[in-house]
């Protein structure tokens, strides 16, 4: 309910190349400076003291190997990026590149031999050096009392003089579920045309699968759900419930297991699932290899039917939400993004929040933030699953009928709302200015409505990239303007039919006006002549 920090986390790194650091790393709020630090220290003082215990050293054992079972499933679909950087860290730090057949067997051979002692062993290496230092970075113009250098170094040394006692060994739970759900069944099964390779089965409880097998990847399953519902059928009132409804369900946990209890019942299983509440419709997005299939069925099943509620974890999340809120508003891009985005939509309340205020957070009420996923994941009525990848479909059916097939069903048809939401019309311009840095960014919005079609949406991406490619060419090889930037499109059909072109160039204040009259001259040239053929070409 009060968590000593906002995160915390500890990694080695090469800050001088050839020298390795242990670092610990907190994030610490206006008043908890010395409990961030006192918390941060104690993890260290356990560590340094008793170890860590085996059900931990279990735990990461469990975590490596399914990454190394991974790559070595997918070994002959690995994507170049993976060789690339191995050859890099090859130049640059002399790792070997034995190849990953070789890499799997190393694995397998010394990963379960390692005991806890040899562990203890290297912890406590790395802990007995004198060479300790403590490092605190803050936004200049937040309100909080920072110590001097020596009162920094008074803290740190007390901090690690503290008692400490040793972590209590916790078993994770071998499971997700104690008892399956009843299974439902198989009504009509449709065979897709036009040499697409995939069947659409419709289950019992009104759910549709489309299922199409793929070879893109060894050892990759990919499921994608989507209703119509969404944020714009919620009116003002339930603004933050909504838009921060799947974050605070997963900061309270799922069925019977914390956040921390279910990241060990997952450890060594290679399973993401993420539920996502947008303007018109609700999203399902979830993958696992072939082994984990089920288990990410199962947490699936857990995430739409058992939120969990808990008092303490939702009170922790408000309060580390709006912490980092006040940071978060303290940088100048971040100002710039919700200056613009509320311009964009002439201040209308309605409209998306994306920079959130600290009474965006008191305005939460836990009990309708669950009502409301419920509301929007809990039902079958209205979900469409597509599932791709290395998948056989009659080994699958069964799995999906246990886990999607006994989903509750109101037979009722989910519909969306055009809240009325819409940007400002005519042309708008504003300059913004804040921080210090010699730092600009441009931001423009092209938008308009237009009605939708495939065709059409593939003519504004084509556009899109045309207008890219004189980026490349004209604003960053010829002027020297920009590193990166450019101009991304998406053309929407729900709630109306519209088009957006969304232009970003980070630049250096001098270069701003030369790099918008730039970008003006390619858009003015492509309207009145069109694009070069050799740019629609490529």
């Amino acid at each position: 309910e009060n968590p000593p920090f906002l995160y915390a986390m500890a990694d080695f790194d090469e800050s001088i190349h050839g020298f390795q650091c242990l670092n610990f790393n907190c994030g610490f709020s206006k008043t908890g400076l010395d409990s961030s630090l006192n918390a941060m220290a104690a993890e260290i003082a356990k560590l340094k003291k008793f170890g860590i215990n085996a059900p931990e050293l279990e735990l990461v054992k469990k975590e490596l190997m399914a990454g190394m079972d991974k790559a070595y499933n997918e070994r002959t679909t690995t994507e170049s990026r993976a060789f690339a950087e191995e050859c890099i860290r090859n130049f640059t730090d002399k790792e070997a590149m034995p190849g990953i057949e070789a890499e799997y067997g190393f694995y397998k051979s010394f990963l379960p031999a390692i005991t806890i002692t040899e562990v203890n062993n290297v912890v406590k290496n790395w802990l007995t050096s004198k060479n300790i230092f403590s490092l605190i970075t803050a936004p200049d113009q937040l309100d909080v009392e920072l110590p001097t250098d020596k009162g920094l170094l008074s803290m740190t040394e007390e901090a690690f003089q503290q008692a400490v006692v040793p972590v209590v060994a916790q078993k994770a739970a071998e499971s997700l579920m104690d008892q399956k759900p009843t299974p439902g069944t198989v009504m009509t099964v449709t065979k897709e045309e036009d040499a697409f390779n995939a069947t659409t089965y419709t289950l019992s409880n009104g759910i549709q699968v489309t299922i199409k097998p793929t070879d893109f990847k060894s050892d990759e399953i990919v499921l994608t759900g989507i209703k119509k519902g969404g944020s714009n059928s919620y009116n003002l009132e339930d603004r933050s419930n909504v838009h921060f409804c799947t974050d605070v369900v997963e900061s309270m946990g799922i069925g019977t297991f914390t956040p921390v209890a279910l990241e060990k019942a997952l450890a060594g299983k290679n399973i993401s699932v993420k539920l996502n509440i947008g303007d018109v419709f609700d999203k399902i997005s979830a993958s696992s290899n072939k082994k984990d299939l089920e288990s990410m069925l199962q947490l699936l099943n857990l995430e739409l039917t058992r939120p969990r509620r808990d008092e303490g974890l939702f009170k922790a999340y408000k309060e580390k939400s709006k912490t980092s809120l006040e940071f978060m508003t303290s940088n100048p891009r971040m100002a710039f993004v919700d200056t613009s985005i509320k311009m964009l939509y002439a201040n209308n309340p309605l409209a998306r929040m994306v920079i959130p205020k600290a009474s965006d957070f008191e305005n939460l009420n836990m009990d309708r933030v669950i009502e409301i996923y419920r509301s929007e994941f809990g039902s079958a009525d209205g979900y469409h699953f597509f599932l791709t990848g290395n998948v056989d479909a009659e080994k699958v059916m069964p799995l999906l009928l246990t886990y999607l097939g006994s989903l509750p069903g109101h037979h009722l048809t989910p519909t969306f709302k055009d809240n009325g939401v819409r940007p400002v019309s005519g042309n708008q311009d504003f300059t913004f200015k804040k921080g210090q840095e010699k730092q600009s960014w441009i931001f423009g919005v092209y938008t308009g409505q237009a009605p939708y079609s495939e065709e059409f949406a593939a003519k504004v991406q084509a556009l899109a990239e045309v207008l890219n490619i004189k980026v490349i060419e004209d604003l960053r090889e010829k002027m020297g303007g920009i590193y990166t930037g450019g101009f991304s499109a998406n053309v929407s059909k729900e709630p109306y039919e519209r088009f957006s072109i969304v232009l970003q160039l980070p630049c250096g204040p001098e270069n701003v006006t030369k790099l918008l009259d730039a970008a003006n001259f390619e858009i003015d040239t492509l309207k009145t002549a069109g694009p070069d053929p050799k740019d629609l070409e490529k």
